[in-house]
């Protein structure tokens, strides 16, 4: 098959930064890009060659191990960009090219003393985001970051003591064309990156310090209409208390749990489209899967938050992706 999209590093990292699964996946790797550096792989088997951006897998020594199984983000058949499991033993992988965003013994620097132009700010402040150690954390409780809310820097403090945040929590005003955008006049959270320390999250009371916008960056497309997190996180409960009820299911659960090692309850709550048909549920029973997560080419069965039982075929589906939860497999 024909490559006829960019492959080039830069334009991979932006590109996975779009996609859906990027927050998902860098809750595995956080400091993918930095301590963990950016590698674009060329990977030829028999029938199948690709070459994209290796986004998880097994590290020895903070690298890839490429001869075992690891997740490539590609642009090379979709022109979005999509998410592959290559096993590295079933043919050859080559290391195409390999960069950190920074050192990463330095501390994140003061960009607001190296950026002019909003993009540049916004970009240093995801690259040194990237590398938090606490970001998986921060989006669990912010899932819509910079996809349902536009970046936005603000200047904290006065003139005197005025550094750069990167908005990252708080509350949320509706717009009149139905977007959103950060609520600045009531108390959020900031990320800032102050020369000589480490980069942190602060509390922000727009009430007790002077709060201005420096620069708004649109959010990245999104692919499809995710539901809000607190309904998707409502529904998650519905199902899951729909399939605590079930004693056959508990049982049934338990049992392929401590022959296999996976969690002691359900934990993927997915969501399958056939065509105009979409299906959301926890995955309570499909086939074995590895500590790389869903497999998508086998038959699944939700339990959809109703206390509806489906069965799917997920190989037809038109589109899949975890929505919420995490993998069943115990690490």
């Amino acid at each position: 098959m024909e490559n006829t999209c960019s492959t080039s590093l830069d334009a991979l990292v932006e590109a996975f930064r779009r996609h859906p699964s990027y927050s998902r996946l860098m809750e595995h790797t956080p400091g993918l890009g930095s301590v963990v550096p950016w590698t674009v792989v060329e990977c030829s088997h028999d029938m199948f060659e690709a070459t994209g951006l290796v986004v998880r897998g097994s590290l020895e020594s903070g690298t890839w191990d490429l001869c075992g199984s690891f997740r490539l983000f590609t642009t090379d058949f979709v022109a979005d960009g999509e998410v592959l499991t290559i096993h590295g033993w079933c043919g050859e992988v080559a290391v195409r090219e390999t960069r950190a965003d920074r050192p990463t013994s330095a501390p994140a620097p003061d960009w607001d003393d190296l950026f002019s132009n909003p993009e540049s700010q916004v970009r240093a402040f995801r690259a040194a985001l990237d590398a938090y150690p606490m970001r998986g954390e921060l989006m669990l409780r912010t899932p819509f970051l910079g996809v349902g809310v536009p970046w936005v820097v603000v200047r904290l403090g006065g003139l005197d003591d005025a550094e750069l945040g990167l908005v990252v929590a708080g509350g949320l005003v509706a717009r009149p064309d139905g977007s959103r955008d950060w609520d600045l006049n009531r108390p959020f959270q900031a990320f800032v990156t102050p020369r000589g320390s480490p980069a942190r999250i602060v509390p922000v009371d727009p009430a007790c310090s002077p709060v201005s916008v420096e620069c708004t960056v649109p959010a990245d497309a999104w692919h499809h209409a995710e539901p809000e997190a607190l309904t998707m996180l409502g529904e998650m409960a519905d199902a899951m208390a729909a399939w605590s009820a079930r004693s056959d299911l508990v049982v049934a659960w338990t049992r392929r749990a401590a022959v296999e090692g996976l969690t002691p309850a359900p934990a993927r709550y997915v969501e399958l489209a056939f065509g105009t048909d979409v299906y959301r549920g926890l995955e309570i029973a499909g086939p074995d899967v590895d500590d790389m997560g869903c497999d998508w080419n086998e038959p699944i069965t939700l339990m959809l938050p109703s206390g509806r039982i489906v069965e799917l075929d997920a190989a037809q589906a038109d589109r899949h992706v975890m929505v919420g939860g995490h993998d069943h497999v115990v690490r």
